[in-house]
C-alpha cells in the first residue's frame, strides 16, 4: 500500500497526528509568501533600475558649452546613441517589472492566500470535530464509572441478601412491575370523564407540550415547570371542550390525585391567574418528555452546585465500595436495581453512538488528509509554476528587446536560475514529507461495550479474537469464514481473473465500509440468537466484493492484537534481518514455523483460513488456459505482492504504536505476508506436526501444557537473566532456524474442507 497523507498521520488520540501535518502544511504557507516576498524583491528592483536609466537622458543631457555646439561630429552621435540605448534599457527593465507583478505576484499571491486559507479551513474543521469526540467519550468514561460503581453495590446487597433471597426477589420485582404495568394500562378518569390510556397520553403529551410553564418562587421555595390555574383552565376549555367551571376544576384536581400536578398556593386546584400549580417529574415520565430546563430557571442556577455534588456523592461510593443501602428496605433495592438496568442501558446506547461517531471522525479526517495531501501536491507545483513565469518574464522579454546582446552576458545567471527551477520536483517533496513527518498509519479502535454482570459482547468489530469464537464456538469467527465463503460464491459471477484478483485490493471509500460494518456490528443487537451464516450471507449479498474485502480487513485491523500477535513483532524482523536473502529461506521457515506454533489456536485457524483462501484464488488463476503464460504469471505474482502489502498490518503490528511512527518504515510485515503465501503448505505442514507433537507430550506431563512465554512477556528477573548469560534474540533465533525440523506431510483432501486448510485438522486431533 502506497504511502499517503490518509495513511500516515494518524495517532490514538488524533490529533496529534493531525498537528504535525498541518505544522508542517503551514511552513508551505510560509514558503509561498517567502517566493513572494523574493519576486516583489525582484520586481522593485526591476523598477527602480528602470525608472533611473530612464532619467539619466534628462539628467546628462547636451548643453551650448559641450555638444550642444558641435552637430556633425561622430562623438556627439555616440554620446546620444548611449543616451537613447539607456531609454530602452530602462524601459525593458520597466517591462520586466510590469510582467513579473502581473503575471506572477499578482496570479500567485491571490493563490497562495487561497491556499493558506483552505488549510485553516481544515484544521478548525478537524480540530472542532476531535475535541467533540473526545467530550463525547469522556462522558461515556463518566457513565461507565457510574454503572461500574451502581453494579458494585448491587453486587454488595446481593452478597448481603444471599444469592436465593436475591433472586427471590428480584422476582417479586417483575412481578410487581408487570402489576404496575397492567394498572397504568387501564382507563383513566377524569372529571367524570373516562379516558382510554392511550388518549389519555396523547392529551397529557399535548398538554405539557403547549401549555406556558415557568419559574415561580414562592417564599424561600424554587418551583420550576410552573403554570397558573387560568391557563390550566383555558387550554381545557379551547382543547378539551369543557365549559362548565366545576368540572375544570375537578379535572384539575383530580390530576393532582394522581400525582402530575402539585398545588403550590392552595391545597385544591382552583381557576386563578395568581394560584400557581407545578407538573411534577411523574408527569413528563409518563408522556415520554424531557425536562428540559430553561436557562432562567433556579435548576439551571444550581446545576453546577447539584453537579458537584453528585460528583463528591460518587467519588464516595466509588472509594467506600460499599453502599448505605438498607437491605430490609425492598422499594430501595427495587430503585437500586432499576438504577443499574437504566445506566446499563445508557451505556450501551452511548458506547454505540460513540463508536458510530469515531467512524464519522475517521471518515473525516480521510477526507481531509486526502484534500491537504492534493493541496500540499498543487501549492509544490504551483511553486514550480510561478518559478517558471518568472522566468519567462525574464526571457521573452530579452529575446524581442533590443538589448538582447547585453543579456547574453548575463547567460550564466539564467542558465543558474534555469537550473534551479528544473531542481523543483514537488512529488519527491512530497514523498520526503510523508517519509520524515509521517506518524503511524490508520488504526481504528473500536469502543468495546463492556457488560458488567455479563461476559458475553453484543458486538462483532473491536472483540479479541479468542473471545468472539469462545462465544460462537467456532475455531475461526464467523464472520471471516462467512466472508470467505460469500466471496468463493461470488467468483464465479465476475467476468475474468483479473476482477476476482483485484477485488481484494481496490480501494474503498471508507465510507462504505464503515455502512457495512454497522450493519453487521448489529447482528447481535437486533436478536442475538441470529448470528449465523445465512444472516452473514443475506447482509453481504448487497454489496459489491471490493466492500465485502475491506470490511474483513477493517475487522482485522481493529482487531486488539494482529494475527501474529505483537509480541513476536521484534523477533521476526529479527528474523528477517538475519535471515531475509533467498538463500536462507529454509532457515526462515524454520524460525517462522516456531513463532506461529507459539500463537493462540484461534489465530492460527484464521490466518491459515485466509491464506488457503488466496491459494485457491491463486490455484484457480493458474488453471485458467491462457495465450500467454508469462502474463499469467506477471499477474499472480503481482497479486501476492499487493494482498501481502495490504495485509501486512493485519498479520503482524506492533503491539504498541509508541514513539515517532513505529513500525511504519519496517518492510518485514510485508516480507512475512509473502513468505507466508508462497510457502503456506510447508509452513503450516510443520505447524500442524509441531502442534500435534505438543499435544501428545501435554498428556504425558501437565507441566508441558503452559504456552512457551513470549520474550516481550517474560519477568524482569528472567529477562536480566537471559542478557546476563548472553542469550540474545539474535543467538536464540540461529538456533530455531538450524534446528531440525522434519518435513510434513502435504493437504489432505480433509484438510481443504471449509477452506480452513491443515489448521483444521490440528486442532481435531
Amino acid at each position: 500500500m502506497a504511502n499517503s497523507f490518509a495513511t500516515s498521520f494518524w495517532t490514538e488520540d488524533y490529533i496529534t497526528g493531525i498537528n504535525v501535518l498541518f505544522e508542517k502544511l503551514y511552513q508551505g504557507c510560509y514558503e509561498c509568501d517567502e517566493f513572494v516576498s523574493l519576486f516583489q524583491t525582484r520586481m522593485t528592483a526591476e523598477a527602480n533600475h528602470g525608472t533611473k536609466l530612464l532619467q539619466i537622458p534628462s539628467t546628462v543631457s547636451s548643453n551650448a558649452l559641450g555638444f550642444g555646439r558641435d552637430d556633425g561630429a561622430s562623438l556627439k552621435a555616440s554620446f546620444v546613441s548611449i543616451q537613447e540605448q539607456m531609454k530602452i534599457e530602462g524601459k525593458y527593465h520597466l517591462q520586466v517589472a510590469e510582467r513579473i507583478q502581473s503575471e506572477v505576484i499578482d496570479r500567485f499571491s491571490k493563490w497562495s492566500s487561497d491556499h493558506s486559507q483552505r488549510v485553516r479551513y481544515s484544521q478548525k474543521t478537524l480540530d472542532a470535530k476531535v475535541t467533540k469526540y473526545v467530550k463525547h467519550k469522556q462522558n461515556v468514561d463518566k457513565i461507565q464509572k457510574k454503572y461500574f460503581n451502581k453494579c458494585r453495590i448491587l453486587e454488595d446487597v446481593k452478597s448481603e441478601l444471599g444469592n436465593v433471597d436475591f433472586e427471590e426477589f428480584l422476582k417479586d420485582m417483575t412481578q410487581v412491575e408487570i402489576n404496575e404495568a397492567s394498572h397504568d394500562a387501564g382507563p383513566v378518569i377524569l372529571a367524570g370523564y373516562e379516558y382510554k390510556y392511550s388518549d389519555f397520553l396523547e392529551m397529557l403529551t399535548k398538554l405539557l407540550g403547549e401549555i406556558p410553564k415557568r419559574p415561580f418562587k414562592r417564599y424561600l421555595v424554587n418551583y420550576d415547570f410552573c403554570s397558573t390555574g387560568s391557563e390550566i383552565s383555558s387550554w381545557l376549555q379551547l382543547n378539551v371542550g369543557i365549559a362548565d367551571i366545576a368540572k375544570i376544576e375537578k379535572f384539575g384536581q383530580d390530576l393532582i390525585n394522581l400525582g402530575y400536578l402539585r398545588a403550590i398556593d392552595s391545597g385544591s386546584f382552583a381557576i386563578g391567574s395568581q394560584l400557581h400549580y407545578q407538573w411534577r417529574p411523574e408527569a413528563f415520565k409518563e408522556a415520554n418528555l424531557e425536562m428540559a430546563y430553561p436557562q432562567d430557571s433556579f435548576q439551571s442556577q444550581e446545576t453546577n452546585r447539584n453537579n458537584l455534588t453528585n460528583y463528591f456523592g460518587e467519588v464516595k461510593e466509588l472509594v467506600s465500595g460499599v453502599s448505605n443501602v438498607d437491605i430490609n428496605d425492598k422499594s430501595t433495592i427495587r430503585k437500586l436495581v432499576r438504577e443499574c438496568d437504566e445506566l446499563d442501558k445508557l451505556y450501551l446506547k452511548e458506547v454505540l453512538n460513540l463508536d458510530e461517531e469515531r467512524c464519522k471522525l475517521e471518515v473525516t479526517i480521510t477526507d481531509h488528509l486526502q484534500f491537504m495531501e492534493k493541496c500540499e501536491l498543487d501549492r509544490l507545483r504551483a511553486l514550480k509554476k510561478a518559478t517558471q513565469d518568472f522566468l519567462v518574464c525574464l526571457f521573452n522579454q530579452a529575446a524581442t528587446s533590443s538589448q538582447a546582446d547585453y543579456l547574453i552576458k548575463l547567460d550564466s545567471v539564467f542558465t543558474g536560475l534555469t537550473v534551479a527551477e528544473e531542481n523543483m520536483q514537488p512529488e519527491k517533496d512530497l514523498n520526503f514529507v510523508l517519509e520524515n513527518y509521517q506518524t503511524g498509519y490508520y488504526r481504528p479502535r473500536s469502543l468495546v461495550y463492556d457488560n458488567f454482570q455479563s461476559s458475553k459482547n453484543k458486538q462483532i468489530f473491536g472483540v479479541e479474537l479468542s473471545i468472539r469464537c469462545r462465544m460462537e464456538r467456532k475455531i475461526v469467527p464467523l464472520i471471516v469464514s462467512s466472508i470467505l465463503t460469500h466471496m468463493d460464491h461470488s467468483y464465479g459471477l465476475m467476468e475474468n481473473d483479473d476482477v476476482r484478483l483485484s477485488c481484494w485490493t481496490s480501494p474503498v471509500q471508507l465510507t462504505m465500509t464503515h455502512e457495512l460494518r454497522k450493519r453487521i456490528n448489529h447482528i447481535l443487537l437486533d436478536n442475538e440468537s441470529a448470528q449465523d451464516s445465512k444472516s452473514y450471507e443475506k447482509i453481504l449479498a448487497e454489496y459489491d466484493a471490493p466492500v465485502v474485502t475491506n470490511v474483513l480487513k477493517l475487522y482485522l485491523l481493529e482487531l486488539p492484537d494482529s494475527l501474529v500477535t505483537g509480541d513476536y513483532y521484534d523477533s521476526i524482523k529479527s528474523l528477517y534481518n538475519q535471515f531475509g536473502s533467498a538463500e536462507q529461506t529454509n532457515e526462515r521457515i524454520n524460525g517462522l514455523v516456531s513463532f506461529l506454533t507459539s500463537l493462540p489456536t484461534n489465530n492460527i485457524a484464521t490466518l491459515d483460513a485466509i491464506l488457503t483462501h488466496f491459494n485457491r484464488i491463486i490455484e484457480t488463476v493458474k488453471q485458467n488456459k491462457t495465450e500467454d503464460p508469462a502474463l499469467q504469471q506477471r499477474q499472480i505474482n503481482d497479486f501476492k505482492e499487493k494482498i501481502s502489502h495490504e495485509f501486512s498490518t493485519l498479520v503482524l503490528r506492533p503491539k504498541f504504536n509508541s514513539g515517532h511512527s513505529t513500525g511504519l518504515n519496517d518492510k518485514h510485515c510485508y516480507k512475512l505476508v509473502l513468505d507466508l503465501l508462497n510457502n503456506k503448505p510447508e509452513i503450516f505442514g510443520k505447524v500442524k506436526k509441531q502442534v500435534s507433537s505438543a499435544k501428545r507430550s501435554t498428556s504425558l506431563s501437565p507441566a508441558s501444557s503452559l504456552p512457551p512465554t513470549p520474550v516481550s512477556m517474560k519477568p524482569a528477573n528472567e529477562l536480566k537473566r537471559i542478557d546476563t548469560s548472553s542469550r540474545s534474540i539474535e543467538n536464540r533465533l540461529h538456533n530455531i532456524v538450524t534446528r531440525k525440523v522434519s518435513s510434513s506431510e502435504g493437504e489432505s483432501a480433509s484438510d481443504r474442507v471449509n477452506g480452513l486448510g491443515p489448521t483444521t485438522s490440528v486442532l481435531a486431533e
